[in-house]
């Protein structure tokens, strides 16, 4: 009597870890799933919202009337304003404007407490670095990953506030030299947006724990922010310079941060 054969050896499924980028994507997206959503709500709120805004423009171009300085026997300019410029659409520019060049604030404490602070402090990162994961990987990819998603998604929000504003009119839009209004309408709100996630890291790199991360992270962007205001005059032309100055800063951060991560590994 002929034996049967011998069953194929079940493979055991394989342990590793995925070294991909993908896996480490993932990781980063689903650990901080939470502020991923709170960013796509917010900036879908503030884009919605301007688009909203772009359309009540032209009902209140269309309901200016013909005005003039004293003397020329046309409406005063400061009364036709006052009477039919939509307080809706001045205030809700201003209010865009705010958001958009503030997002800085929040970035660089999110950067600071969550994103870097939470893990060294809770040994999530030293757990990573036992696995499959380098040091520098884990920092490149907790940097890399939100960085796309806030210059992306603070780009679009820019191009869509300009697109709001329209022909820009100073008594419906606001002066482009207000700080709001000027970091809203160029490039310096995606570097200020960078440099907050850069000094948020490395505030969490020296701190190693949430609170106080997220503290420092929010100090040094206002450091930043009040000192770029105050000598932003001096500056030429302005939002050039201004943004190569604030992605130095983010550079030059980032640099330290990988510095000070290097030297705690060795």
């Amino acid at each position: 009597m002929s034996a049967l054969p011998a069953a194929p050896a079940a493979t055991p499924p394989s342990s590793r870890a995925p070294r991909g980028p993908r896996g480490l994507l993932w990781t980063v997206l689903r650990l901080h799933r939470p502020a991923l959503i709170v960013w796509v709500l917010a900036s879908a709120a503030i884009a919605g919202y301007l688009i909203r805004l772009y359309a009540l423009g032209d009902e209140v171009r269309a309901g200016m009337s013909v005005c003039g300085s004293p003397g020329t026997g046309r409406p005063l300019c400061s009364a036709v304003d006052a009477i039919t410029a939509d307080e809706t659409y001045l205030g809700g520019l201003s209010l865009m404007a705010t958001a958009v060049s503030y997002l800085m604030f929040p970035v660089a404490a999110w950067a600071g407490g969550a994103l870097i602070g939470r893990e060294l402090e809770s040994g999530t990162a030293d757990l990573a670095w036992t696995q499959s994961v380098t040091p520098t990987r884990w920092l490149a990819t907790r940097l890399a990953v939100p960085a796309v998603l806030i210059a992306s998604g603070t780009g679009v929000l820019v191009l869509l506030h300009n697109w709001a504003r329209q022909d820009g009119a100073p008594n419906l839009t606001g002066d482009w030299y207000d700080p709001d209004v000027f970091l809203a309408t160029g490039p310096a709100a995606v570097a200020y947006a960078l440099a907050g996630l850069a000094l948020g890291a490395l505030a969490g790199m020296l701190t190693r724990r949430s609170l106080p991360a997220a503290g420092l992270g929010f100090g040094a962007a206002l450091v930043l922010y009040n000192a770029l205001d105050h000598y932003r005059e001096d500056l030429w032309p302005l939002h050039l310079m201004e943004t190569g100055i604030a992605l130095a800063v983010a550079v030059a951060a980032t640099a330290a941060a990988f510095a000070l991560l290097r030297r705690r590994t060795a």
